[in-house]
């Protein structure tokens, strides 16, 4: 019993812990993200940060490419470079934005 309690001595989770998480992952952790994207330019109303996503897209294709490949996961990735594009381009047109006044500012004081 303390055995499995701490899991194996080589420091990897015992094969009970990991299938638990992957079911809490798949059933659970996935279809909430899923279900509450929201199509907003505010990242505080997304399921997750960019940076997670990256993280854990990574994670999926490299260690659990089934579940990475799966519809829910791929809807999840769609929706994330869709919010990836939306905010470079709103990066670029700040950008734009900056110089257009800069330019603006130096006509001004030296005209």
């Amino acid at each position: 019993m303390v055995w499995n309690e701490n899991g194996e001595r080589e420091g990897r989770p015992h094969p009970e812990i990991v299938q638990a998480l992957l079911g809490t992952l798949v059933r659970r952790i996935i279809p909430w993200v899923d279900q509450h994207r929201v199509w907003s330019n505010f990242e505080c109303r997304w399921p997750m940060t960019l940076e997670h996503f990256h993280e854990m897209d990574n994670d999926l294709a490299n260690y659990l490419p089934s579940v990475h490949a799966g519809h829910q996961w791929q809807r999840i990735g769609v929706y994330f470079s869709e919010m990836e594009r939306v905010r470079e381009q709103r990066r670029r047109e700040e950008r734009e934005r900056r110089r257009e006044r800069a330019n603006q500012v130096r006509r001004v004081l030296f005209v």
